[in-house]
């Protein structure tokens, strides 16, 4: 059950091409998730990516200046690159990935996104 998103990695390395701008679930989204911006998303945004794709960092590891994931609408804007960075080609975050748990959670944060 995945969806297009993946985290960003700090360098230029991605396509920067705008995803939709919307708040609603994917329609591959298969079950009423319980994780959200507020109770999941956000802590894992800054745990894993703010490093680096944050607004404030000032040292942004060669990451766009443009690619940030401060609010929910970042992460949705920025959906598909997230997904392919973080879950298919796991190459973000540098210096290893995150958790397998913690991936499955992600996937069905970002299939799920509401």
């Amino acid at each position: 059950m995945l969806c297009l998103l993946f985290l960003f990695s700090c360098d230029n390395t991605f396509d920067t091409a705008n995803t939709p701008e919307t708040d609603s679930k994917s329609p591959t989204c298969m079950n009423d998730s319980l994780l959200t911006w507020n109770n999941w998303g956000e802590g894992f945004f800054q745990t894993w990516c703010q490093s680096c794709h944050s607004r404030n960092t000032p040292q942004r590891n060669g990451a766009p200046e443009n690619l940030n994931f401060d609010t929910l609408d970042d992460v949705i804007k920025w959906q598909s690159s997230i997904f392919d960075s973080v879950i298919a080609s796991e190459r973000m975050p540098k210096g290893g990935g995150i958790p397998a748990g913690v991936q499955q959670q992600l996937i069905e944060y970002m299939d799920c996104l509401q």
